[in-house]
């Protein structure tokens, strides 16, 4: 899917998908020409990975990145 659907798909604006490629904290994603795809378990499995219990498990990995 384009930048726009992933971005719709995780909640989030398309610059902050652009963001997060350009500082490689995003999801893998395919550029072909200038246009950027990702595919839909590579979404899913960024949104696993992102996955807390609680408030200090994300300060922790927030510290160890």
């Amino acid at each position: 899917m384009d930048t726009a659907n992933a971005a719709k798909y995780l909640g989030v604006s398309p610059k902050t998908m652009a963001i997060m490629r350009s500082m490689g904290t995003g999801c893998p994603y395919h550029k072909i020409g200038k246009a950027v795809f990702y595919r839909k378990d590579d979404l899913d499995a960024f949104i696993e990975a992102s996955r807390t219990t609680s408030t200090s498990d994300y300060r922790a990995k927030r510290k160890a990145a």
